[in-house]
Parts: structure tokens; sequence; C-alpha cells
């Protein structure tokens, strides 16, 4: 047999790890000092590093000056991108004739190894994995439909799921294979995390504003919008309980915190 068929990615984990997330790059860009990082992984950084306009190499601690454009800036790192494209072609061209169609058109989800932001599970064959850069829709442990972009989602009420545009003002509608149905318009500047409550509502943060809104999830109209104690400086994630308490975690702020509907603080970590 011939050694190609040894070929691993573990045997080249410390060029694709990114060091920031610790998972398989996504979308590389190099720094300066050639070290590599997954686009999404730079850009929070930079937001939780702001105002500044240098920040050090998270590996070598060399400064990286930020440009008005920001993280996406930085040159792809295609050294990273050639070396993942020939290891999944050695897999490929090692498999039995009959199943290469299959690997290429399916792939399983315990194969992956990629930041999940949300994870929707469906029922016992059938979940949806949020990443960094797109939704992933697995029936029976496959990727059946994807959908490219960044978003946040939830599962809702009519068996549907939503998907808040991360930093625009929209939430999408699709079924649960992954198909479109609709677009709401809301009345936040820059969406990030989305949830759904006991009401039926949309519980939605809103970067810009440091806010959390309640929205109908027919139109999108504003019910309410946090505001009480609380303060938060990048609501990054948000979840809901069964008595509509929103636990938000806080990415600028390191801590997180459970507001009730008025934004009331009930209880914190961090």
């Amino acid at each position: 047999a011939s050694s190609h068929n040894n070929i691993k990615f573990d045997d080249f984990s410390d060029i694709l790890e990114c060091k920031i997330c610790l998972k398989t790059l996504e979308d590389p860009k190099v720094l300066q000092c050639q070290h590599s990082f997954c686009l999404t992984c730079l850009k929070a950084l930079v937001e939780k590093k702001k105002p500044a306009k240098q920040i050090p190499c998270p590996v070598c601690r060399e400064i990286w000056d930020i440009t008005i454009i920001g993280p996406q800036d930085l040159r792809t790192s295609f050294l990273v991108n050639k070396l993942m494209d020939i290891l999944i072609k050695c897999q490929v061209y090692h498999t039995r004739p009959q199943d290469q169609k299959t690997i290429q058109k399916l792939q399983k989800i315990e194969g992956t190894n990629q930041w999940t932001n949300d994870l929707i599970v469906i029922n016992t064959s059938k979940l949806v994995a949020v990443r960094p850069n797109c939704i992933q829709f697995y029936e029976d442990s496959f990727l059946i439909n994807t959908i490219q972009g960044e978003y946040r989602g939830t599962k809702i009420c009519d068996n549907n799921l939503a998907f808040a545009k991360v930093g625009m003002d929209t939430i999408s509608i699709y079924d649960l294979d992954g198909n479109h149905l609709r677009d709401i318009k809301t009345p936040c500047k820059r969406l990030c995390a989305i949830a759904f409550n006991t009401k039926k509502e949309f519980v939605v943060s809103d970067i810009e504003t440091k806010s959390i809104f309640h929205l109908d999830y027919q139109n999108g109209r504003k019910i309410a919008c946090t505001e009480g104690n609380a303060k938060f400086g990048y609501p990054q994630h948000i979840a809901v309980d069964a008595n509509d308490n929103i636990a938000v975690s806080d990415w600028k702020l390191d801590r997180i915190q459970v507001v009730n509907r008025d934004g009331n603080l009930q209880m914190q970590y961090g």
C-alpha cells in the first residue's frame, strides 16, 4: 500500500489549527509575523480590543497594525488553504472509486472540526449547525444543505427556523430542510444573537445599540427593548429560559448576565 494512505490532518495539526479558537483554520488570514488565524477570530479580537489600532499577535506578540478596513484587509493564507486542499484530495483519492462521489457529496458531522456558534437540535435525526461563515443542515449525521453567510439561529414555531444575519437588520425564515421562506426587516441596527420565547417573540441582540429587543415574529415590529439596569458591551450570544429570562453572553465584558423582560439584572457570572 502507498504511504500516501497514511496522510492525515493530525500530521499537520500545528499548521492547520487556529491558536485563538483551537479549531481547524477557516478563512485563514496571515499576520506580518506569518502566523495564521481564522478571519472570524481576528474580527472578534479587534472588536474586543476597540479602540486599539495595534494588537499583539496571540502567538509571538509581534505588533499588528490594524487598517481602517480591518482583519479582512489581511492577506489570505494560501499556504494553509492549499495544504487543506491537498489533504482532502489525498483522502478522497485513496477511497474506493464507488464511494468517492458519496464522500464528495456528503460530509459526516463527526468528521468536522469547526467552530459552531449555534446548534439547533430538531429531532433525533435532524440538526442544524450554525458555523462562523455558513449554516449546515444535517440529517442522520450527513450534510444535506449549506447556506453561506454569517448568521445566528434558533428554532421557532410552525416547524421553521429563524436566522439573524450578523451585522445586518434582517431575519430570514427557513424550513427544516434549509429552504428559504421569507425575510423580515427589523428595527435593529446590527443584529447578532437570536432566540425565541414562550410568547412567540423573537429575542435578539443589537451590537450597535448594545440592547436586547423583543420582536413580533410575524413582521419584526418592536414589542419591547431592554431599559433596565443591565449594561452590555457586546451581547454576542443569548438564550431564553422557560420563564422568558434572557441569558446574555457578553464578549467585550467577559461575563454572562441574566435579565428579565424589562432588562433588570437577575444574576451575573464573571
